[in-house]
């Protein structure tokens, strides 16, 4: 057990010690690792983001003061505009299309005559009068603007006359106007005709269509000109056809959320002096932004866009962590999240220290190194297993070699016992027997007949005896070799029942031999298909208890010769009939203590028959006597 368990118990240990060392140093590799991958995605996605700041200002025309969403959409790029003294300048101011609307509008005589016009229409209640000097006002227009304004206020005059067709044609050609051609506050003058067409056609697809196309519009427009678009579009909701339906509610969604964007980036601009971003200072004294997280989905970042000047950019959180993972030096072990900023994600960085509850989460499944550790793991527990089943599968078949020498050992020491005392009767019963001959010089005829008889059926005891012995040393040896003759079991049945009579006779049993009327004949040894009746017989002389009565019997069954002895005695245990055929083997009983016997009839009894392609069989119950059938293939002629 030492030799066992001290070099299992070390190596065990050693194993146990080498995987922690692994272990810790694929923990230590793993976070080495993470540190790399949380690195490269956080240069990888500034990077983009400082790229796309460059490419937003770098394409400002003119007095174009932001770009937003509309015009980088693949980079999730919601706002970028200037800084103005500390203040956030609006990305739709200034409107230069309201201010070409207004300088087109003021100009004179234009302006004179559009004031006539009103002055006839609200203050004199004159329709008519109206019309003639709105109707004056287009012919003297100098410009698209001019002719589009004074026709939308002869509509309105031409509808409260009650020229309704009139009235219809005239917004019907300001409807088709571009959406560039705008009022002084810049709102297109086709949707003041869309909104009384509305009325008057029970929104028509040519409006909605208009509605749509100024929608669609990549820029940013005016608070009012989206409120505008807004109400438009919830009144053509519960007036238009079932077939514009879905078109408007797509256009109410698109409309809604640029009012939302627009909103926050009102509220932005209230909120920028707060929140510490940095409007100073020259390139040369900065590099990059400082992002903070800025709303629900807002990441705001300050960035010099030259030395006097400094840009604000606004990015959709939600849409850069879907964005993130498809940027081309993004790597893969990487995600984006948004986590709680009080219970952070334990696996996750910051993105940046000023915006702890966007983090970079590092799947560790993922990692490069990550395969490698799970293999190594697995050939060290694959090698400690196999050594250690190794060692325990020596150890049981080591034990298995001790148990066997045990039980071997007890049984030779049973075996001895047991011969010794086979052998200390016979013997002393011939000593016996040839001292009394000796003694008397004339014995009494009978009397000699009688001693003579015992000493020849102890020797022939002594020889069966003897014959077991041998038997079972060529066995074990492979050396018992069995002739292959023609044998008549009838003369075999005969020639057992004549060498066994004197020791039944002795002790006072009746033998019944059965032989069937035509005897079978086999294929096989005499001398040992002899010797196995013997045992068969001498066994059930042992074992028959109080009874005397034996029955030998010889018949055909089903193609085979069947010789069986019964006896009416003590019986065998079922548990234990599967053993009885092993050498040296005799049931655990204390009447067989008092039995002598080497336990060895029966296994030459198997090996015999098994060796003359037979089988042996066993009934018995405790008892009830037992039944011990020997079954031969018949000779084939």
């Amino acid at each position: 057990m030492v030799a066992v368990v001290l070099p299992s118990t070390v190596l065990v240990a050693l194993g146990v010690q080498l995987m922690r060392q692994e272990r810790e140093l694929a923990i230590q590799q793993a976070a080495n690792e993470r540190r790399l991958v949380v690195s490269q995605a956080r240069q990888t996605l500034f990077a983009k983001l400082e790229q796309v700041q460059r490419e937003v200002f770098e394409a400002r025309t003119g007095d174009t003061p932001g770009f937003g969403s509309t015009a980088f959409p693949e980079t999730a790029l919601v706002l970028a505009t200037q800084i103005n003294d500390g203040v956030l300048r609006l990305p739709w101011m200034p409107d230069r299309r309201a201010e070409l609307g207004r300088t087109s509008l003021r100009t004179e005589p234009f302006a004179r005559r559009v004031a006539r016009g009103k002055r006839a229409e609200f203050v004199g209640g004159d329709a008519a009068r109206a019309i003639e000097l709105y109707e004056d006002a287009l012919a003297g227009a100098q410009d698209s603007i001019q002719a589009a304004y004074a026709r939308l206020l002869l509509a309105r005059a031409l509808g409260k006359s009650g020229r309704r067709d009139e009235a219809i044609s005239q917004n019907q050609r300001l409807l088709a106007l571009p959406p560039h051609v705008t009022d002084e506050v810049g709102i297109p003058i086709a949707l003041f005709a869309a909104g009384r067409l509305l009325d008057e056609l029970d929104g028509g697809r040519a409006v909605i269509e208009k509605l749509g196309t100024i929608v669609n519009e990549q820029r940013w427009r005016s608070p009012a000109e989206a409120y505008m678009l807004r109400d438009l579009l919830d009144e053509a909701s519960t007036t238009h056809g079932s077939s514009e339906r879905q078109t408007v509610v797509d256009l109410q969604q698109r409309i809604g959320s640029e009012i939302a964007v627009i909103e926050r980036v009102i509220d932005l601009r209230n909120e920028l002096p707060g929140l510490g971003l940095r409007f100073g200072g020259t390139l040369e004294d900065t590099y990059g932004s400082r992002w903070i997280r800025w709303g629900d989905d807002w990441l705001v970042g300050s960035t010099p866009i030259h030395d006097d000047a400094w840009g604000i950019v606004a990015f959709s959180i939600r849409q850069l962590l879907a964005l993130a993972p498809a940027l081309p030096n993004w790597p893969g072990a990487a995600e984006m999240i948004i986590a709680d900023a009080t219970e952070p994600n334990a696996a996750s960085e910051p993105l940046d220290p000023a915006i702890a509850e966007v983090r970079i989460a590092v799947l560790d499944d993922a990692l490069p190194g990550s395969g490698a550790a799970v293999r190594r793991r697995g050939f060290y527990v694959g090698a400690l297993l196999l050594v250690l089943s190794v060692t325990l599968f020596g150890a049981y078949l080591f034990w298995l070699d001790v148990r066997r020498e045990l039980r071997m050992g007890e049984l030779r020491t049973l075996f001895v016992s047991s011969v010794s005392h086979e052998l200390k009767t016979p013997l002393t019963a011939i000593r016996m027997f040839a001292e009394r001959l000796q003694l008397k010089k004339q014995p009494d005829p009978k009397m000699q007949t009688e001693y003579l008889a015992t000493i020849v059926g102890e020797s022939e005891r002594l020889t069966r005896l003897l014959n077991n012995v041998l038997d079972l040393s060529k066995i074990e040896q492979a050396q018992k070799r069995y002739r292959q003759d023609p044998v008549e079991l009838a003369d075999v049945v005969d020639r057992t029942v004549r060498a066994i009579g004197y020791p039944l006779a002795r002790g006072g049993f009746t033998l019944n031999v059965d032989v069937d009327g035509h005897p079978p004949r086999v294929h096989g040894d005499a001398d040992a298909l002899e010797q196995a009746l013997l045992n068969l017989l001498s066994n059930a002389m042992k074992y028959s208890g109080e009874n005397r009565e034996i029955d030998l019997r010889l018949f055909v069954q089903n193609g085979a010769a069947v010789i069986e002895v019964s006896d009416r005695g003590v019986g065998i245990p079922t548990a234990v009939q599967e053993r009885l055929t092993e050498k040296f083997y005799r049931v655990p009983t204390a009447e067989n203590e008092r039995i002598p016997g080497t336990g060895l009839g029966l296994a030459l009894v198997h090996h015999a028959v098994e060796a003359h392609g037979g089988h042996l069989t066993i009934q018995s119950a405790e008892g009830e006597g037992s039944t011990f059938a020997i079954h031969l293939p018949l000779e084939t002629r």
